[in-house]
């Protein structure tokens, strides 16, 4: 998601400036990724309740799966970004 990130950037040609560009570079892609894993949990639920009726959002220990998926989204986008800016590239 954070590379996707960056190619936006750089097709649109948005740049970031001023004296706190990494940080803010940072919370943009990681609010993306979160932003993305929330479209998809959306997506799970209305698969679920409204086209192929599994019963999957009914089941217990469901919330805990939703938040799960959120935490790890977010957590795989600030290691993903800071690996990417580890290597020079943000």
């Amino acid at each position: 998601m954070v590379v996707l990130g960056q190619y936006i950037f750089k097709h649109y040609q948005i740049e970031i400036n001023g004296i706190n560009k990494n940080f803010i570079n940072f919370i943009v892609f990681v609010s993306f990724v979160a932003f993305v894993g929330v479209l998809w949990e959306f997506f799970e639920f209305v698969m679920d309740r409204y086209i192929m009726f599994t019963g999957f959002t009914y089941l217990s220990g469901v919330f805990e799966d939703t938040l799960t998926d959120l935490l790890m989204d977010i957590l795989g986008g600030i290691i993903a970004f800071l690996l990417y800016f580890k290597n020079g590239k943000a």
